[in-house]
């Protein structure tokens, strides 16, 4: 099930060999990413977020500050860039309501993207879930779970906030 990118790559005098990417070093990516700004979020969660499109990734940003651009939006920050189509590694649950930003799950729509794998779904009742079916209403894939323990660790504050 895990969707493969594979990397040919020459190894000068030694011949072919082959690099392969899985899902889970993308969902790596994105909670290294995340992990960037511990300590700068507050209360907010560490989020990271990775675009992969026709096998590169295209773009990648996370969540910096306590009331900055969720991660989502800050992959675009500098740039806009081409991602219909596009798989996305993200480490939390895209929200769905609009609150000081626009909905990330609305604007993952817009962009087309075509599958969004999520490590972990957000444990806050304002969410509850409503990201992953604004996604799926949308008609795009959704895979949830990936990492979660990875994801629950680097969160584990947040986590707690919502038992």
């Amino acid at each position: 099930m895990s969707f493969f990118i594979c990397t040919l790559n020459l190894l000068k005098g030694q011949g072919f060999y082959l690099k392969i990417k899985t899902d889970m070093d993308f969902m790596r990516q994105a909670l290294t990413l995340a992990a960037q700004a511990k300590g700068m979020v507050g209360h907010d969660p560490l989020v990271g977020a990775v675009f992969i499109k026709n096998r590169q990734v295209i773009t990648k940003g996370y969540h910096e500050k306590l009331f900055g651009l969720h991660a989502e939006f800050a992959a675009f920050k500098n740039q806009d860039f081409d991602v219909e189509g596009s798989t996305v590694y993200v480490t939390l649950e895209p929200c769905a309501h609009d609150d000081y930003f626009p909905s990330c799950a609305q604007f993952l729509i817009r962009k087309k993207v075509k599958k969004v794998l999520i490590a972990s779904l957000d444990p806050n009742p304002i969410e509850n879930g409503d990201g992953v079916q604004l996604l799926k209403k949308a008609g795009i894939e959704v895979i949830t779970g990936l990492m979660d323990q990875e994801n629950r660790s680097l969160n584990q504050a947040y986590f707690e906030r919502f038992k």
